[in-house]
């Protein structure tokens, strides 16, 4: 299991990204949220396979209106149930 806590910035609000997000982790079978930041950027928690969650990595990083990611990769899953959309 692997897990990633992704910050994208850009012009990443606004625009339909986050249920977008969620249909590709599903498609994926990674678990974990999404949600708006107030700076303006979109913050992700996934989890999953390794091969899952790195094909996750590259599609999201090739987003259109994503300028910038920081990745922080994390040792311990929470074993999220689902993958959500936070509001």
């Amino acid at each position: 299991m692997t897990r990633l806590q992704i910050i994208i910035t850009g012009k990443v609000q606004g625009v339909g990204i986050r249920q977008n997000v969620k249909i590709k982790a599903d498609s994926l079978i990674l678990n974990g949220f999404v949600r708006n930041e107030d700076d303006g950027s979109v913050f992700i928690d996934i989890e999953g396979k390794e091969n899952n969650v790195r094909n996750f990595k590259d599609w999201i990083s090739n987003y259109p209106g994503v300028s910038a990611l920081k990745v922080k990769s994390l040792d311990k899953a929470l074993q999220y149930k689902d993958f959500s959309v936070q509001y």
